[in-house]
């Protein structure tokens, strides 16, 4: 249940609420998360230059999720480095089924993003500090 509740809110829910599709095995509900994750827009944490021609271009283009038979890789895609891997510690584990890596991977994910939001923010309010 302690994972339910870390993915609970990222995906912003109630801490209290319990989703009712909520399962390890529910791929309805595990693929709502992985939307999520794909359609971060992580700009604001990688460096930017500006293109006279057409204005500020962010190093990050996105993040995506790959299932493939029982491995699951969530990696961020660069626009001037290479690609690579966040859930370091799952992609490489082979599970008994897709979900199982699936759903290992977003835990993984979540962790990573938090740590690097907090981090974020407390760069955000030192630099306010200044």
């Amino acid at each position: 249940m302690k994972d339910y509740k870390l993915i609970s809110n990222f995906m912003g829910y109630d801490k209290s609420f319990i989703h009712p599709d909520y399962s390890r095995h529910n791929w309805n509900w595990l693929m709502s998360v992985v939307e999520k994750i794909e359609g971060l827009d992580l700009r604001q944490w990688m460096y930017k230059w500006e293109d006279p021609q057409v204005g500020t271009q962010y190093n990050f283009e996105g993040i995506s999720v790959e299932i493939e038979n029982t491995k699951c890789w969530i990696y961020m895609r660069l626009a001037l480095d290479p690609m690579f891997t966040i859930n370091e510690r799952t992609f490489n584990k082979t599970y008994g089924s897709k979900i199982e890596a699936t759903y290992d991977a977003v835990v993984e994910f979540i962790k990573w993003y938090n740590e690097r939001m907090v981090n974020h923010i407390s760069s955000i309010q030192l630099n306010k500090g200044n």
